[in-house]
């Protein structure tokens, strides 16, 4: 079980993605609202309308985001392995994630920089911001089809074994 929550080496089946995945979803559920009907059990305000609005995180705020960080920092982990092992089984290099996480990460910037710029220009701003909308949407849309809809690979491929072959004992008909 750790070497599939924790190894970025071989294959995932489709099957076997979906579930984790909805596992995963379910544990990050379930963590978010036990922490944070510990902390309105507590009296402890959000602390994310905090954050969002420039104010100072009480002790008992941090306390309420910690554990919840711990959680997510594993989640993502474990799902950047499931990613990797999905990919193997389309026959893809995990480096894709890197590709696709990068364009996020650099149409999130671009976004950032324009956002902070639009209102003093005009048009050309926003057509920049929407091409880089279109590339994020792209990518995460080619992603989602990647991993969540298209089958494996069948029989063996560079990444290791088909998670999906059968092997049958020799004799056997």
């Amino acid at each position: 079980m750790l070497k599939f929550l924790f190894g970025f080496h071989g294959r995932v089946s489709l099957a076997k993605f979906w579930a984790f995945y909805i596992v995963a979803s379910i544990c990050w559920g379930i963590a978010v609202l036990t922490v944070y009907g510990i902390a309105d059990h507590a009296g402890i305000p959000d602390p994310l309308d905090d954050l969002f609005s420039g104010q100072p995180l009480s002790a008992g705020q941090w306390y309420i985001l910690s554990p919840l960080a711990v959680v997510f920092a594993f989640l993502v982990v474990f799902f950047l392995a499931a990613m990797s092992k999905r990919l193997h089984d389309r026959n893809r290099s995990a480096w894709w994630l890197a590709a696709v996480y990068g364009c996020f990460f650099l149409a999130g910037a671009l976004t950032m920089v324009l956002f902070a710029t639009a209102l003093a220009h005009g048009l050309l701003v926003r057509g920049i911001w929407i091409l880089s909308m279109l590339v994020v949407g792209g990518a995460g849309l080619w992603l989602a089809v990647e991993l969540f809809l298209l089958p494996g690979t069948r029989g063996d491929n560079r990444f290791g074994p088909d998670p999906c072959r059968i092997d049958r004992p020799e004799g056997a008909a």
